[in-house]
C-alpha cells in the first residue's frame, strides 16, 4: 500500500466556545478516500467470521448484534447485586475504552491472527494499512509537519473497530480456551 494513502489529516473542532485547553476540542481524524476503499473492502470481507470469534458480550460493530443488548444486560446484573442475599463475592468493574485505539499494538493483533490461523496473505493485507499511519494536524488552515505512529489505531478507519473488538473477543477466548476455531473455512470466506 502506498505510504502517502495512510497520511490522515486532524482537525481540532472546539467543543465550547473560546477553547483554550486541549480537552475543549474534539479531534478528527480524515483518512484518505483510496485508504478507506481498500480499509472497507478488508472489513467487508471480516465481518463474515469475526461473529464467532468476538465474545457474545460485545455487540458493537458486530453484525446482528445489538448494543441495546448490553444496556439490559448491565441493568440485569445491578439489579442481581441489589437483590443478592451474598455479602461477598460480586463486583462489577466499568472499563473505559476511550483510549483503546490509541494503546493497542499492531505485534499483538499480527499474534491473534496468527493464533486463530488466519492466512499470511490476510494479515499482511490488514497490517499494511495499520502500520506507520502519518498525522498531521490543521491549524488555522496550515498543516503541521507529520508525525509517524507506532501503535494504536485511527478512529474514523473502518478497520478499528473491528480490530480492537477482535482482539479483546480474542484474547479472551485464548485465555479461556473455550473457542473452538473454525479455521478451515476462513481461507474460502477472505479471498472469494
Amino acid at each position: 500500500m502506498p505510504l502517502r494513502w495512510k497520511d490522515t489529516l486532524v482537525v481540532l473542532l472546539p467543543k465550547v466556545q473560546n477553547a483554550h485547553y486541549p480537552h475543549h476540542f474534539r479531534p478528527i481524524s480524515l483518512c484518505t478516500t483510496a485508504y478507506k476503499i481498500v480499509a472497507k473492502i478488508l472489513v467487508n470481507r471480516m465481518k463474515e467470521i469475526l461473529g464467532p470469534l468476538i465474545a457474545k458480550e460485545q455487540a458493537a460493530f458486530v453484525p446482528d448484534r445489538n448494543i441495546a443488548d448490553n444496556c439490559i444486560l448491565a441493568q440485569e446484573v445491578m439489579h442481581r447485586f441489589r437483590t443478592s442475599a451474598s455479602t461477598s463475592g460480586l463486583m462489577a468493574l466499568k472499563i473505559d475504552m476511550e483510549q483503546a485505539y490509541d494503546r493497542m499494538r499492531w505485534d499483538f493483533l499480527v499474534s491473534m491472527l496468527q493464533h486463530f490461523n488466519f492466512p499470511t496473505a490476510w494479515i499482511n493485507w490488514i497490517i499494511a494499512c495499520i502500520s506507520g499511519p502519518r498525522f498531521a494536524f490543521m491549524f488555522n488552515g496550515h498543516r503541521s509537519p507529520w508525525i509517524k505512529a507506532t501503535c494504536g489505531f485511527r478512529q474514523g478507519c473502518p478497520l478499528s473497530p473491528l480490530s480492537v473488538y477482535f482482539m479483546l473477543g480474542a484474547a479472551i477466548f485464548t485465555y479461556s480456551g473455550s473457542y473452538d476455531c473454525p479455521c478451515s473455512s476462513w481461507h474460502s470466506t477472505l479471498f472469494q
